[in-house]
């Protein structure tokens, strides 16, 4: 399930000033919206994967048992056994990292080009048509 967010033009932006230029970029602008809301609504749905995978039990538990000396014959044996896994816990940092990143910066080039557009992503509390002003002075500390 994706949960579409949309986007909003930024006020003070020059762009908005042409009333022919919301129909110029408005499909452009929902194709950008719709894939950072595929790539938000994946990423926040792989994280509560990961919970609850953690929380039933069904984490892959293969990089919490390092190989114990006592169940080796040689040191050699053991050595190469625990670098091994050593190296497999590197690889799979890197490959996770490697995907991170790659989202991040595919969201970050749809912000850049929504910016270049005069637009951004609205915020959660703009699609419950909340004022931003409002909401920063409820969210203010008293």
């Amino acid at each position: 399930m994706t949960i579409f967010r949309s986007w909003t033009p930024i006020d003070d932006d020059p762009h908005w000033e042409d009333e022919a230029y919301y129909d110029s970029v408005k499909p452009q602008a929902d194709a950008l919206a719709r894939a950072w809301s595929q790539l938000a609504t994946k990423r926040e749905q792989d994280g509560f994967a990961r919970r609850r995978a953690w929380e039933d039990g069904e984490y892959d538990d293969r990089f919490d048992c390092p190989p114990e000396r006592r169940h080796y014959d040689s040191d050699e044996e053991f050595e190469r056994e625990a670098a091994e896994h050593d190296a497999a816990i590197a690889a799979a940092d890197a490959a996770r990292k490697l995907a991170d990143e790659l989202e991040q910066a595919q969201i970050d080039l749809i912000e850049t080009k929504l910016s270049e557009l005069g637009a951004r992503m609205m915020r959660p509390y703009e699609h419950w048509n909340e004022d931003e002003r409002l909401v920063a002075y409820m969210e203010r500390d008293r």
